[in-house]
């Protein structure tokens, strides 16, 4: 059982969107004026980076990624 749940998740890998897709984001929010998202994530915790957020969303990823390039720090915890 388990080693068939074990390959059904390495057929289909979680994959963040890419970079692009990104910085694409950020750059149309930039230029709107948009202020990024001030609420961390439920998932953020003391010590993380926005890449500890890719296992589990990509909207939180986004919204971490886009809040540090907008204020040059991570969320408070």
């Amino acid at each position: 059982m388990q080693k068939r749940l074990n390959e059904q998740v390495f057929e289909k890998p979680f994959s963040v969107e890419s970079e692009a897709a990104l910085n694409a984001y950020i750059e149309e929010a930039t230029k709107k004026g948009t202020p990024p998202n001030a609420q961390p994530s439920q998932y953020w915790r003391k010590g993380y980076t926005c890449g500890d957020l890719r296992r589990y969303s990509w909207n939180d990823y986004r919204d971490c990624s886009y809040y540090h390039r907008y204020y040059g720090r991570y969320w408070p915890y």
